[in-house]
Order: structure tokens, then sequence, then C-alpha cells
């Protein structure tokens, strides 16, 4: 009888914490459903990225309040009523949370995050508004062209999609230099910046970034998402060189 007692409480605690657990999830919506919620028409989407950013490709009718610009971003969702359906997003989701969680303390009772960002939305071949300009913008690399530097190199080539505002890139560059300068006849380095690309990363599947990628005759030989030593990337190419 107290076993049984026992399991009775346990699966209670178990379904409670799997309950609370739903409901703390409940704001952020993966992106199918993303896509379903913001085509209503009451629906405000907000894009927390950079203008420039924003320019390249943005979800269709989004406002864009940049994150980053605390000052002028307060001053942008004070117009919005608070008990709007609010979604938000950026490029892989670290400044969408923040900014939806600023809103939530500040008086908002609705606000949806895009979970895993943009690059979660390209995975599923959601649409994007995409800004002519950006083809002229010298940072744009097309698919032809990329195809182009890797199946062409006499050496190996090291692709890097990074973003300016992520930690981990920021992590990698000194280190992604050091090595293409160090190992100069055996390497080529590609650096493929994601908000300028996304379409590119969408072909190519990347959807996190830092995610680098390793060519040898046209063809992945090593691949990661994510931080890699110094050392480790060196022996990697040397092995791969051979």
């Amino acid at each position: 009888m107290l076993f049984k007692h026992f399991i009775i409480i346990f699966a209670f605690n178990l379904i409670g914490s799997n309950v609370l657990l739903a409901n703390t999830d409940s704001t952020k919506i993966n992106a199918i459903t993303f896509h379903d919620k913001t085509a209503q028409k009451e629906a405000v989407i907000i894009d927390v990225r950079t203008a420039p950013e924003f320019e390249k490709s943005h979800l269709a009718n989004a406002l864009n309040y940049n994150w980053n610009n605390k000052e002028t971003f307060k001053e942008q969702i004070n117009a919005l009523k608070k008990d709007a359906d609010i979604y938000v997003y950026c490029l892989s989701g670290g400044r969408s949370s923040a900014a939806a969680e600023y809103m939530r303390k500040n008086g908002f009772t609705n606000v949806y995050e895009l979970e895993g960002g943009l690059l979660k939305w390209l995975e599923q071949k959601l649409p994007v508004t995409e800004s002519e300009n950006n083809k002229s913008n010298n940072r744009y690399i097309s698919i032809a062209a990329y195809n182009n530097i890797v199946n062409s190199s006499s050496k190996l080539v090291l692709v890097d999609f990074y973003a300016d505002w992520c930690g981990p890139c920021k992590v990698m560059a000194p280190i992604l230099a050091s090595v293409s300068q160090k190992q100069s006849d055996l390497v080529q380095l590609l650096k493929v910046d994601a908000d300028a690309n996304t379409r590119l990363c969408e072909t190519l599947g990347v959807y996190a970034i830092p995610d680098m990628r390793l060519y040898k005759n046209g063809k992945i030989v090593w691949q990661t998402a994510g931080t890699i030593s110094q050392k480790k990337l060196q022996k990697l190419i040397k092995k791969h060189s051979k």
C-alpha cells in the first residue's frame, strides 16, 4: 500500500513537472508554428536585428526594432499594445530571446520567440523577403561563386560561416586568421557572412553558427558547428592535406 502511494505521488509530481515545463517553453515556438501564427492579420512581427541585417533579408511584414539600440527599442515597443500577440526573431535566437524577456518584464503578456531564429526558418524552406541590393554587397557570395572556390582550389578550402554579432564566431576569428597564415601553403580560408548569405546557408544546410567546413577537391572532408582549438584545427588540416 505504501509503495502504491509512493507511485501515485511520483506520477503526480512528474505530471506537474511536465506541465510546468510545457508552460515555460510555450513562449518559444518552432518555425512552422511561427509561420502559421504570423500569417494572422493581427500578429505583430518584430525582427530585432540591426538595420543592415534586416535589409539583407527578413520575414514578410516584419518591423525592424534593433535590440542592440536599447533606448530606441524601448520607445518603439512602448507604442505597441501590451496585450497584442507579438512574435520576435533574430538570426539564431539569442537576441530575440533577450528582447522577448525584456518585453515580458515590461508588461507585454503575449510575446513569442522563433526558436532557433531565421536559420531554423530557412531550414523549413519557409519564405523570406530578400533585398536586391544585397547582391551588390561585398559580403554576398552566390552559390556559383562558392562552388567555384571549393572546386577549383589546389589547396584545402576552410569555410567559416559566421556573423559579426556571434560570440563564438569572434572567438574563432583570430584562430582562423592565424591558421590560414601559418598553413597558407596547405589551406585557403573562405569566410561567409551568414547574415549576408541566408539563401546560401539554406542551400548548404547551415542552421547554426559558427559552422566550419573543410573541402578537399570539392568534397567536404570535415565539418563542425561550434569552436575548435587552434592546435586541433592545424592537425586536421595537416592530416587532410596528405
